[in-house]
């Protein structure tokens, strides 16, 4: 059911970051919306975003990019494991689901 009806939000500006948040914790069992994904990739155009200014909207739709290619990673990468649970310290990669990281869609528009 999910499957189906994640997809739909992945343009969204205020729904994508969580619904590719689900979808990249589905891991390989969200191989069906990899064409979907493929398509927002290579899309010029990711999200029809609207802050007033052409900069902050082109950050925005790459941001959205980055998300996009984060969660088809995720979806397609066999987790590699190691040793056990925790052996891999800590990560310095930026987390692209991090709900603490000011978008450009959040900016205050007063």
């Amino acid at each position: 059911m999910l499957l189906n009806t994640l997809p739909e939000y992945l343009d969204d500006e205020a729904y994508a970051q969580p619904a590719m948040k689900a979808l990249a914790a589905m891991g390989p069992h969200a191989q069906p919306v990899i064409p979907v994904l493929d398509r927002l990739i290579a899309s010029r155009h990711r999200a029809a975003v609207y802050l007033g200014d052409v900069d902050a909207e082109m950050r925005a739709d790459e941001q959205l990019l980055q998300l996009a290619l984060a969660t088809r990673a995720q979806i397609t990468t066999t987790p590699h494991v190691t040793g056990h649970r925790g052996s891999r310290g800590p990560s310095t990669r930026t987390d692209p689901y991090n709900d603490q990281e000011e978008h450009p869609c959040a900016q205050d528009q007063t």
